[in-house]
């Protein structure tokens, strides 16, 4: 057999589990989780229903984090071309190699996005982590000098950065959530108080409400805002 029929199959395998990792990728290394909790809540802030529909939420999420990560995935197939063409004899080890320097723009962006306190909460959970392995393996001074170096590594890894990333998200991604419901839920109490008022309580309030919740919102073009402000909280350089 030729070494391209050992190849084409690795290829294709690689290809396939990169393939299945995408769903993984998008939610947790790029701006898609904080957008889509964001829209999500303005959509029940709004009470329309299916106004509008969640597939149009998911869309715009999707279209929003594709033009947040342009640069990146612009970075990430830059350096996979410099790969190609691919070689005929392809070892695992140039997978990897290939797969973390695509990934390398994917990594420093979630670094550069992952706020300090929750870097800090998972370099703790990783402390703990290590002292109770190193209680096994270690003790003494030795022990200690090796905590030190797993925790120097650590701190900057994606052990760390991935999951500090998420949580940062949806922290990020609730706040902007709080301060969409509170103007929507303000509309709702006043609107409930003057039926009530005025004596018409068979009217539901929300019937009366939301036009004029989708009305406040196109009237301070609310789309537009809430899409700057979500694209330029992400810190590209």
């Amino acid at each position: 057999m030729t070494d391209e029929t050992f190849t084409q199959p690795i290829i294709l395998v690689a290809s396939s589990l990169a393939l299945s990792l995408l769903p993984i990728i998008l939610m947790s290394m790029t701006s898609y989780l904080k957008f889509s909790i964001v829209f999500t809540a303005l959509r029940s802030a709004v009470g329309g229903g299916n106004i509008p529909p969640i597939s149009v939420v998911g869309l715009l999420s999707l279209a929003l984090s594709v033009f947040v990560m342009a640069p990146v995935f612009s970075d990430s197939w830059q350096r996979f071309e410099s790969y190609l063409p691919l070689p005929k004899n392809i070892a695992a080890e140039f997978f990897i190699r290939v797969g973390a320097d695509v990934l390398s723009p994917l990594v420093e962006f979630t670094r550069r996005n992952t706020g300090d306190e929750e870097r800090k909460f998972f370099v703790e959970l990783a402390r703990e982590n290590s002292r109770q392995y190193q209680s096994v393996s270690a003790s003494g001074p030795n022990k200690d000098k090796s905590e030190t170096a797993f925790i120097g590594n650590t701190t900057q890894s994606v052990r760390i950065v991935i999951p500090a990333f998420i949580l940062t998200e949806l922290k990020e991604a609730f706040i902007l959530s709080l301060g969409l419901l509170m103007p929507f839920l303000a509309v709702d109490i006043i609107v409930s108080n003057i039926l009530v008022a005025v004596g018409v309580v068979m009217l539901s309030p929300s019937v009366v409400s939301l036009p004029l919740k989708i009305l406040l919102f196109v009237a301070v073009d609310g789309w537009s805002l809430l899409s700057q402000s979500l694209v330029l909280g992400y810190v590209q350089g």
